[in-house]
Parts: structure tokens; C-alpha cells; sequence
């Protein structure tokens, strides 16, 4: 073991409260080893009020994989994007479009996903793709492509 190591990321409550803002079930991730760099680099860049107190920073650069998106990923290429019933309005007028639960779209997701394996994709939960927001609340892993992601 290398040490304790402090994580200095914590919310307002979590301080009020001494606890820790980590996720549940994440207690395994704190004591590994393999994790102690990364904590490490949070406690030097992180917890500063103002950007001129640090002596450094981080840029995290995200690449949001989004299955709807017909003109990056081509039906042709990657499979058909079969719809479902409008729901809701965006602002400006219009309806957001929702996606179907027809498995064209699990297999869609997964050739993204395989196109973009050698950055790291993966898709931990295909079950998980379809049926909302709300359907992948409490995944067990994650899913890099997704509908209607940014």
C-alpha cells in the first residue's frame, strides 16, 4: 500500500457531514493501489476556488458517440435508426424524436462501438442502450454510445 491518500473533491454537505462525495459501492476503487495516481493528481488540481490559486490544470476532451447522429454514422454503414413516436418540445418549435426498441438500434450501437474499439469503446450493457434516461439509471459499467447523447 502506498499511503493514505486524501481526496480533496468533496461538496459542501459532504464536508458539513465529513464525508466523503463518492459514489455507493465505490469504497473498492478508494483503497486500490492501481487508483493511488489518480487521486493524487485530483488532490494537486483540484479543490481550488479560483483558477489563479492552482498551479496547474486538466482538460478532459469527450467524444459523445450518439447513435442518432445519421450523418457521422451512416444507415448504410452502420445499420438503420428506426425511430419511435415524437415526444415532448424542443424550444423553438419541433418535437425531440425518440428511438424505437427495435434491436436495428442495439446492433447500430454495437457497430459504432466496434469502429471506435481501439479508443476504448465499449458497451458494457446493451440491454441498457434503449428505453430512455431512466432505463440506465443504476448500470452496472458503462456504455459509450448512446441516442441522443452530446
Amino acid at each position: 500500500m502506498v499511503g493514505p491518500v486524501h481526496l480533496a473533491t468533496r461538496s459542501s454537505d459532504a464536508d458539513r457531514c465529513g464525508e466523503q462525495n463518492v459514489q455507493p459501492n465505490s469504497a473498492g476503487i478508494m483503497d486500490d493501489p492501481l487508483y493511488v495516481p489518480l487521486w493524487r493528481f485530483l488532490n494537486r488540481y483540484s479543490g481550488m476556488r479560483w483558477a489563479w490559486q492552482s498551479k496547474g490544470a486538466w482538460i478532459d476532451f469527450r467524444d459523445g458517440l450518439d447513435a442518432m447522429d445519421t450523418v457521422r454514422f451512416p444507415s448504410a454503414i452502420y445499420g438503420e435508426l428506426v425511430l419511435g413516436k415524437p415526444q415532448g418540445s424542443m424550444t423553438g418549435g419541433g418535437v425531440y424524436p425518440s428511438v424505437s426498441s427495435s434491436s436495428k438500434n442495439t446492433q447500430r450501437a454495437l457497430a459504432i462501438c466496434a469502429a471506435h474499439a481501439a479508443q476504448g469503446c465499449k458497451i458494457d450493457q446493451p440491454g441498457k442502450l434503449l428505453g430512455g434516461p431512466m432505463n440506465q439509471r443504476r448500470m452496472d459499467g458503462m456504455n459509450d454510445v448512446a441516442f441522443g447523447n452530446w
